[in-house]
């Protein structure tokens, strides 16, 4: 904690003055400093937090700078995991459904159809 003529000599500004530099509000950038993510000290006879303007301008400026994805749309491993769910896809679609048709409702309904009938068929087969 520092006192209040120390903090203008350091360089300090309000985080109402803060505020104006960065279209933040003053509770959002007092809630920066305590979380870390900026640098900032407390006055000791105020209570209240004091930060630089160029740290204000700092965390502005790595908000602004786009982030790195792993898995971007255009990257490889994004079209690999597509590749992969649309491969899983169709193997239900084209293997599985049509498996599982055959073996619990087919032979249902086809039961009588595709049973062999050995009396009839050696009948209609006898050589004479």
């Amino acid at each position: 904690m520092i006192d209040a003529s120390r903090a203008k000599q350091k360089g300090y500004i309000t985080l109402k003055e803060a505020a104006q530099i960065s279209s933040y509000s003053p509770d959002y950038i007092g809630q920066l400093i305590r979380s870390g993510k900026i640098k900032g000290e407390q006055v000791y006879m105020n209570v209240a937090w004091v930060t630089t303007e160029a740290e204000i301008m700092a965390y502005t400026n790595r908000l602004k700078q786009p982030k790195v994805f792993e898995d971007k749309p255009d990257s490889i491993n994004y079209r690999k995991r597509n590749v992969l769910v649309t491969t899983i896809a169709i193997l239900i679609m084209f293997v599985l459904l049509p498996a599982l048709a055959y073996l619990f409702v087919l032979p249902e309904s086809t039961a009588n159809v595709h049973a062999f009938d050995s009396e009839h068929f050696f009948e209609e087969h006898a050589y004479n």
